[in-house]
């Protein structure tokens, strides 16, 4: 009997699920999707979603209202994201605001814009310039790694050759 009981509560809220998925709008489930050897968002274009993108070279320029998804060779974020940036590519530069968290890997990153915040950063060459600014927190592995940008955190740092010119406002 109580078996039975479980069941007909499943089944009561598969239904309900169902019904509220009904009436969530189709472009909240949607995504711009770009791929090619060359992908460009260029500086006066909009994209108001998450973009994901793949190619051989990749530049965003323009504004993202929403998160950023890269894979490529040369990935160049200069544009202003207003959510997070999440890249994997052989050479990557954030130059570019962005509104939520970094998180790289690389050959060489080179972040060099404001991130409001957390970066986690992993290359054979990772580069925090002076005209960076993190918001909270830096998590970092790469075989020679710098750090010129104030912290407002805390740094974790695990390299080959590390150096820290900049301030952390935490451990």
């Amino acid at each position: 009997m109580a078996a039975l009981a479980s069941v007909g509560r499943r089944i009561v809220a598969a239904i309900a699920l169902a019904a509220v998925l009904a009436f969530v709008p189709l472009q909240v489930l949607a995504a711009d999707l770009r791929q090619g050897r060359d992908v460009t968002i260029g500086s006066g274009e909009t994209v108001n979603d998450d973009l994901y993108a793949a190619g051989g070279t990749v530049s965003v320029n323009g504004n993202v209202n929403g998160s950023v998804l890269v894979i490529g060779g040369t990935l160049t974020i200069a544009g202003t994201v207003s959510h997070d940036v999440m890249v994997a590519g052989g050479t990557i530069t954030i130059s570019g605001h962005v509104g939520g968290s970094v998180r790289a890997a690389g050959g060489t990153v080179n972040i060099t814009g404001p991130v409001a915040n957390d970066v986690v950063a992993a290359g054979g060459t990772v580069d925090v310039a002076s005209g960076a600014t993190i918001g909270r927190d830096l998590l970092l592995a790469g075989g020679n790694a710098t750090v010129s940008g104030p912290v407002a955190r805390n740094v974790r740092l695990g390299s080959g050759t590390a150096t820290l010119h900049s301030k952390v406002g935490g451990n």
